[in-house]
C-alpha cells in the first residue's frame, strides 16, 4: 500500500450526480467538503437518479427542451424538475420562494427557446444555487469562470482571476461560456463539456486554472476497480495509476471517470459513502516509485463491427491504407484498431460511429485509390475485452500476459475473432462475440489476479 502525503495548496472537489441526488447525500457531500479547509472550490453535477427507476434531472430537462422546441407543453417533465428541487430545498431549510424564483428563471428560458446546452445545464446551475444557499459558499456561475474562444481554447488566467485564493466557492459543473466571432461583434453562448461525463472534465479545468494540487472526484464507488464489479464481484480497487493507464482503461470500457479529465493535476477518485477510504489516485505522469509495472485491470466494450477490405496485394500498394482510413475520416467516424494482411485490411469500429452510414461508408471506400475492384465484408456482434497494464511493453511482460490470455481462453473454450496489441502500448485486446464478453472478462481477471 502506498503512503499518501498531505497536499499543501488548494483542492478542487467535484461531486457527481449521485452525491447530489437527494438532501441526505447533499448534506453528506457538504460535510466532506467542509471537513478540509484546503478544499476551497466545490463543483457539482445536477441531481442524478435516486434509484433504478428514477430519472436524472438532465434527462428531464432534455425532454422538456425537446417539447418546447416543437412548441408543445413541457409542463410534465419540468414539473418533475420543480418537485425535485423544491423537496430538496425544504429538507435543507431553504425558503420555498427562493427555490421557486430559481425555477421560474429556468422555466422562462425553456419558454423563450434557449439552446439545448443552456437548458440542459440548468440542473447544475440549480444545484449550485442550492449548495450556496445552504453553506454560504460564494456562488460563481460557470460562464463567469470557464471561457472558451472560437477554437475551444480555455483562458486559464481568467479562471484564476475568477476564483482568487482567500474565499470558498461553489461552481456549477459541466458547462462554460464560448465566444465566437460574428459579422458585427461576437456571440457568447453556453456550451457543455464532452456530453455525459463532461462534468469531470470541467472540474479538472478549474483545478488546473487555479493551480490546485489535487482534484477530487466524489462518486458512489470507492475508486477505479480492476474490472466492472457487476461482472467480477471480487474485482479489487486500483490504488494508484497513471494518466496514460486511465485513458486506455476508460477508452476500452471502464466508465468510472472521464479520460479527458486527467493530465493536468493529480486526481483522486473517492466515494461519498466511504470518505475514509483513500480511493484511486491518478498521477499526471508515470512515477516509477508510485506506479507498479503490473496489470491494472480488464475492461470491455460491446458492439463493434469488423469491416474487411479485400484487395490483392493491398499490403504493398501505397495509398490504399490512406484511402480506407480517409473514408472513415470523411464520415466523421473514429476507429479503434486496424489489422492488415497480404491481401486484406480490417478496421474495427464501434457500431455507434457508423450506425445508419454503413452503405455510404462502403461506397466511399470503394472510390478510394486502388480500391475500385475491392470487395468488402462486414462482421458485427463483436466485443473487445482489453487487458491494460503499466509497462506492459517492457521486460517481456507482453509475452507473459499474452500466454496467460491464450491459456485462459483455451481452457475455458472461448472462441476469439482476433487479438492485438500496439507495439509500444500498454494493452492487449481480444475480440470475441458480444455474448461471450462477461465470461471472457471473468476468465481473464481470474487468470491475471488469481488471489483477488
Amino acid at each position: 500500500m502506498r503512503a499518501r502525503t498531505e497536499h499543501e495548496g488548494r483542492i478542487v472537489s467535484k461531486f457527481g450526480g449521485v452525491a447530489m441526488a437527494d438532501a441526505s447525500n447533499i448534506i453528506r457531500s457538504i460535510d466532506i467538503f467542509e471537513g478540509d479547509e484546503r478544499r476551497d472550490v466545490m463543483t457539482v453535477s445536477g441531481p442524478g437518479a435516486r434509484d433504478d427507476g428514477d430519472i436524472k434531472v438532465t434527462d428531464l430537462l432534455l425532454e422538456a427542451h425537446g417539447l418546447a422546441a416543437k412548441r408543445k407543453s413541457f409542463k410534465e417533465p419540468f414539473h418533475q424538475v420543480q418537485e425535485r428541487f423544491l423537496e430538496n430545498g425544504r429538507q435543507l431549510g431553504i425558503a420555498e420562494r427562493i427555490t421557486r424564483s430559481w425555477l421560474d428563471e429556468v422555466g422562462d428560458e425553456l419558454a423563450q427557446g434557449e439552446p439545448i446546452a443552456r437548458v440542459t445545464s440548468r440542473g447544475e446551475w440549480l444545484q449550485a444555487k442550492t449548495i450556496a444557499a445552504v453553506t454560504g459558499l460564494t456562488f460563481v456561475d460557470a460562464t463567469e469562470v470557464i471561457h472558451l474562444d472560437r477554437y475551444n481554447h480555455i483562458d486559464y488566467e481568467h479562471i484564476a482571476q475568477a476564483l482568487p485564493k482567500g474565499d470558498r466557492y461553489i461552481v456549477p459543473a459541466w458547462y462554460a461560456e464560448k465566444t465566437s466571432p460574428k459579422l458585427f461583434g461576437s456571440r457568447r453562448e453556453t456550451v457543455v463539456f464532452s456530453g455525459r461525463g463532461g462534468s469531470d472534465t470541467s472540474g479538472a479545468e478549474v483545478a488546473f486554472g487555479i493551480g490546485a494540487v489535487l482534484y477530487e472526484a466524489w462518486k458512489d464507488v470507492d475508486g477505479i476497480c480492476s474490472a466492472n464489479p457487476k461482472i467480477v464481484p471480487d474485482a479489487h480497487l486500483i490504488d494508484v495509476m497513471s494518466e496514460q493507464a486511465l485513458r486506455e482503461f476508460g477508452n476500452k470500457g471502464a466508465k468510472v471517470f472521464h479520460p479527458d479529465a486527467v493530465g493536468k493535476v493529480p486526481v483522486s477518485v473517492r466515494n461519498i459513502f466511504h470518505p475514509e477510504h483513500q480511493g484511486t489516485l491518478i498521477l499526471s505522469e508515470r512515477n516509477e516509485s508510485d506506479v507498479t509495472d503490473g496489470i491494472i485491470g480488464v475492461a470491455s466494450k460491446h458492439d463493434f463491427v469488423a469491416i474487411t477490405i479485400e484487395q490483392p496485394g493491398s499490403n504493398y500498394h501505397s495509398g490504399i491504407g490512406g484511402a480506407v482510413l480517409g473514408a472513415f475520416d470523411s464520415m466523421d467516424a473514429s476507429f479503434d484498431h486496424v489489422q492488415t494482411g497480404q491481401d486484406t485490411m480490417t478496421v474495427l469500429v464501434h457500431r455507434d460511429q457508423i450506425k445508419g452510414k454503413e452503405e455510404e461508408l462502403k461506397r466511399r471506400i470503394l472510390k478510394g485509390k486502388g480500391l475500385h475492384h475491392s470487395s468488402i465484408r462486414e462482421r458485427g456482434d463483436i466485443g473487445l475485452v482489453t487487458v491494460v497494464g503499466e509497462g506492459i511493453a517492457e521486460n517481456g511482460e507482453r509475452t507473459a500476459i499474452t500466454h496467460t490470455i491464450f491459456t485462459a481462453l483455451k481452457e475455458n473454450h472461448i472462441r476469439t475473432a482476433g487479438l492485438g496489441a500496439p507495439v509500444d502500448g500498454i494493452s492487449v485486446y481480444v475480440a470475441v462475440n458480444n455474448s461471450d464478453i462477461e465470461k471472457t472478462v471473468q476468465v481473464l481477471h481470474d487468470a491475471i489476479f488469481p488471489s483477488s
